[in-house]
């Protein structure tokens, strides 16, 4: 798009000549990076939404950052500096500009549309977002941008991306999917930490890796994963570990003692199997496809049912209850480690 294009297209704001060549400049870079999450027509809505005034320039005497968007005004502003530098702050402001958006129940959130997640990963995404144009422009948010790159590791970007533009999927849905609600909590733990002065180490906050027995993969191959969630003891941790792998054919192995609130959700793509003294009780409270008397044996079942389900296919041991036949959850998982190296 050109610059008389977009003047002519948004010619009831009656933008400046200055505008229209920082927009044009946007939108073209915009479209060439991220065009297949956003149109050209959507781009435009959301200027007509989202911008009503002028690029406004400051001094350096009057704010500390470079380049604002203020969403209640629907204005930028920005500081004086190099033709290049002025470019790479609006695209950043600019992205917060078009990723505002009105839900359905007619809230309008800014980027992720979520309570639990600071605003620095929000400002993170804009500038990982910005960064894809302009590598080597602004260098803050650096710690917060470490913890980004953490979750887009996990959760594809694809994803994140449609999150952050539409608000859907919700990041609390992609959080749960992707088995990530702990390192948000871990994150959360540390923020109250720091306001009681309580000092970790910041980079055990982007180092997160989950616990031992936590959502731990033990074996990878093309077509099959292998889960190792031993210390899963409530049905909403099972469920957490069933969304994360959802995209497979679930073979699940439920067992221990159950708990009275236990409530677990089964699709199409899942069998589940129980196991132990307990496993008439997960037969009352969700659809079970065998139960067996030992942990052994469900597993037994568990690989040679896997020889017959094509495409990809997950066992998970998230066993949703505590560990009756085993001294605790660390047990528990070391021996679930065994018989599956037994079958290898």
């Amino acid at each position: 798009m050109n610059k008389e294009e977009l003047k002519q297209k948004l010619e009831s704001k009656k933008f400046n000549d200055t505008t229209i060549e920082f927009l044009t400049n946007a939108i073209n870079d915009v479209e060439e990076l991220y065009g297949e999450y956003i149109s050209e027509e959507t781009i435009l809505e959301r200027i007509k939404q989202n911008l009503n005034c002028d690029i406004e320039f400051m001094d350096d005497s009057e704010n500390r950052t470079v380049g604002e968007y203020f969403s209640d005004l629907k204005s930028i502003k920005l500081k004086k500096r190099t033709p290049e530098e002025e470019h790479q702050t609006f695209l950043h402001e600019f992205l917060h500009c078009i990723s505002t958006h009105k839900m359905p129940n007619g809230k309008v959130f800014i980027g992720f549309k979520n309570n639990r997640v600071e605003a620095g990963i929000n400002e993170a995404m804009t500038q990982y977002l910005t960064e894809q144009k302009y590598p080597k422009s602004n260098k803050s948010y650096q710690e917060i941008k470490n913890i980004l790159q953490k979750i887009l590791e996990i959760i594809p970007r694809e994803e994140m991306i449609k999150s952050y533009l539409y608000g859907e999927p919700e990041i609390e849905e992609l959080i749960e999917k992707y088995g990530l609600h702990n390192a948000i909590n871990f994150a959360l733990t540390q923020k109250c930490l720091n306001l009681f002065s309580f000092n970790m180490n910041k980079g055990q906050l982007y180092n997160f890796v989950f616990p031992k027995y936590r959502q731990e993969i033990i074996f990878k191959s093309e077509d099959l994963i292998i889960i190792n969630d031993s210390k899963s003891t409530t049905g909403e941790s099972t469920n957490a570990c069933l969304k994360r792998f959802s995209d497979y054919f679930e073979i699940a192995i439920l067992g221990g003692k159950i708990k009275s609130n236990f409530k677990i959700v089964k699709n199409k793509k899942t069998i589940f199997i129980a196991y132990g003294k307990d496993s008439g009780n997960f037969s009352k409270l969700c659809q079970i496809d065998y139960c067996f008397k030992s942990l052994k044996e469900a597993i037994d079942k568990s690989f040679e049912l896997l020889k017959y389900i094509k495409g990809k296919k997950a066992l998970l041991f998230s066993p949703g209850g505590s560990s009756l036949e085993f001294k605790n959850y660390v047990e528990r998982g070391r021996y679930f480690e065994l018989m599956v190296k037994n079958h290898e």
